[in-house]
């Protein structure tokens, strides 16, 4: 729905939460965003494989995400 809260999460393989953005007021359907890879102490992401869950109002997408440098 439009004007729902955006939540954007990012976990380890072993599903320890280490980010989450919040995103407000955005319009509704497709629209892209730029999450910053660092952990909640700043730290940039490690290449590796991780979880991101997207989560607005009830609905809520998984993938997973691999980074390589």
């Amino acid at each position: 729905n439009a004007g729902d809260v955006v939540r954007i999460q990012l976990f380890t393989t072993a599903y320890r939460k280490i980010s989450e953005t919040v995103l407000t007021a955005l319009p509704a359907g497709v629209t892209p965003v730029q999450v910053v890879l660092r952990d909640r102490k700043g730290k940039l992401l490690s290449n590796g494989v991780y979880y991101i869950r997207v989560v607005s109002g009830e609905a809520v997408s998984i993938g997973k995400l691999v980074i390589l440098r």
